[in-house]
Formats: C-alpha cells, sequence, structure tokens
C-alpha cells in the first residue's frame, strides 16, 4: 500500500478508531516517530545505499534494534517496506515472493485473485474453485458478507486536512526507500500523489461528520461512566462481603449448607471444645477425641477451628 496512506490509516485506527495513541494530530504523531527513528541509528536514516551493502546481521541488528520488530503504532518504519525486504531477500531467492500493491489488490474480483495466487504457488484450481471463491465472498475487495469495512482513515471530519499537511513531508521521507523497492521489486511498483489523497469535506457533509463523532464521544462516555459506577457497586459489594456485612449475598452461593448449621457452630466453638463431623451436625459430634484446642474435621483431618467466622464456613465442604 502507498507507505503514506497505510501510516495514517494506521494511526487512523489506533488514535481515532481505538483510541490507544493519545495523539490525535497526525503530523504532530509522525513527527516523534520519525525523530526516534532517525536518533535510532543517524548513519543509517535514509542512506539506502549503505543499507544495501550492510552485512546480514548488521541489517538484522538494524532492524531488531530501531524497527522494533514490527510492533504497533510504529507508523513510519512500518512503512519502510524495502527493509524488511532487503533482509528477506539475504535469505530467500526474489522468485519466492509476489509482490501485490494494495491499489491493484483491491481493483482485482475474486476470480483473478486466486488464478492470480494457483498461479504463483502452483497450486490447483478450476472452475469449481472459482465459483466456490465468489459463492462465499472470499479473495474479494469488498466481500458482500461484511456490513461495514474495517476502515479508520475516514474517523474525522478533518482527515483529508490532517493528511495533506503532513504529505509533502512524508514524500520526502519515503522517497529513497520506494526507490529502492522499485529496483528490487519492479521499475512500476510506484505510488502517486493520488495514491495519498482524500477528498475533503464540504461544510454539509463536515458538519454532519462532527456531529456524529459529538454522538460517538458521548455514547463512549455514558458507557465508560456505566462501567465506572459497575466497578464501584462491585467493589462495594465485595468489601461488604469480606467485611461480613453482607452475609445474604454470600448465602446465595451456599447451596449445600444451611447459615444457621454453621453459625451455630462456631458460635458454640468459643464456649467448648467441639469437632464438627461432615456426617453429623454439632450437636451430635464426638467431642471426646478433641483434647486442648476445638478443632473442624474435614475429611478426616483435624483443622484448628481458632478463626473468623467468615474462615470457619470458607473450611466447610460445599460453604
Amino acid at each position: 500500500r502507498d507507505p503514506i496512506m497505510r501510516a495514517f490509516s494506521e494511526w487512523s485506527m489506533f488514535a481515532l478508531g481505538w483510541n490507544w495513541d493519545g495523539n490525535r494530530n497526525f503530523t504532530d504523531a509522525i513527527t516523534k516517530k520519525v525523530r526516534r527513528l532517525k536518533t535510532c541509528n543517524e548513519t543509517l536514516w535514509q542512506n539506502v545505499s549503505l543499507l544495501r551493502e550492510l552485512p546480514t546481521n548488521e541489517l538484522r541488528q538494524y532492524l531488531r534494534g530501531c524497527f522494533e520488530r514490527g510492533k504497533a503504532m510504529m507508523y513510519v518504519a512500518t512503512s519502510m517496506y524495502v527493509v524488511c525486504i532487503l533482509h528477506a531477500l539475504r535469505y530467500f531467492d526474489r522468485s519466492q515472493f509476489l509482490f501485490l500493491r494494495y491499489e491493484d489488490l483491491m481493483q482485482m474480483d475474486s476470480d483473478s485473485v486466486v488464478t492470480l495466487l494457483a498461479r504463483f504457488t502452483g497450486m490447483y484450481v478450476d472452475a469449481q474453485v472459482l465459483r466456490t471463491a465468489r459463492a462465499e465472498g472470499k479473495c474479494q475487495a469488498h466481500s458482500p458478507r461484511s456490513k461495514k469495512p474495517m476502515s479508520f482513515s475516514s474517523s474525522s471530519a478533518y482527515a483529508s486536512e490532517m493528511l495533506s499537511a503532513a504529505s509533502t513531508h512524508l514524500e520526502r521521507l519515503f522517497d529513497p526507500y520506494n526507490h529502492l523497492l522499485a529496483e528490487l521489486v519492479h521499475p512500476s511498483f510506484t505510488w502517486l500523489a493520488k495514491d495519498h489523497h482524500k477528498k475533503p469535506l464540504n461544510a454539509t457533509e463536515k458538519a454532519a461528520h462532527l456531529k456524529r463523532e459529538a454522538e460517538a464521544e458521548e455514547k463512549k462516555k455514558k458507557a465508560k461512566e456505566r462501567h465506572k459506577a459497575s466497578e464501584a457497586q462491585l467493589k462495594q459489594r465485595s468489601n461488604a462481603w469480606v467485611k461480613g456485612e453482607d452475609l445474604e449475598l454470600k448465602l446465595k452461593k451456599i447451596e449445600e449448607r444451611k447459615y444457621a448449621e454453621c453459625k451455630r457452630a462456631f458460635d458454640q466453638l468459643s464456649l467448648v471444645p467441639l469437632c464438627l463431623r461432615l456426617d453429623a451436625s454439632p450437636e451430635k459430634c464426638n467431642v471426646s477425641r478433641v483434647k486442648t484446642r476445638p478443632c473442624l474435621f474435614v475429611k478426616n483431618k483435624c483443622r484448628s477451628s481458632s478463626m473468623s467466622f467468615p474462615q470457619f464456613c470458607g473450611r466447610m465442604p460445599g460453604l
């Protein structure tokens, strides 16, 4: 894909769509990424001839150190395709790669895509395979099953203006990398200014877009408030449960034992030595087996009963 448009699309997704990137100005976000990448290795910055001559080990270290293994929100580095391709060609022959421009791929129908892939990989394809791909909406730029494309590059009413403001600088930045890419892949593997251009909205469209943005923000705000209130309620109930102030809530989860039995047994522990068996009520416990301190028999093992009421109940199976 056009590297400028790819960078803008990724930033739009993380900043405008998902709010992972707090910088909602494309030029500012790109400037920070450029500064970081340049500072990482100023010798190799925009020096594609030196990149091409780097030993494989040094090229690998440059990718790992400065490109951060293709992490998310690396808007500039991820659009420098040729650096990764240079490294890949150190291990694989050029004939093993099929390079397609996104812009071309989006103009192809499913028959063309499947046929192209089959010819490149040597996989078998016939009329039935093509019919199945069409019927299931596979290998199509716009699948009939998808109600809305996963695109965020138009999430702002000022998307066109932001893209245009950064384009001139980014064209100069990517130019040496794109020239080397065309040299390695194919002379026609290039992009034009129109490939990273968005038509600006008119006044009416912009007003409608801003209204939708405001409604979406209000919806997110209300959802956040509901989530916060729900968390506060859960925390309050949890604290009450821990403190023993909301025993009814605990009782709802206790199905195998009755609260009265547990409470009665706990009260008796502070008065007389008592051993509570699983198969007997507190009144029928064999207290003669307890010598010096109360204990609770759980699965025939005597455990100390010098504990709080919630702890005591929690030791009983099913409670």
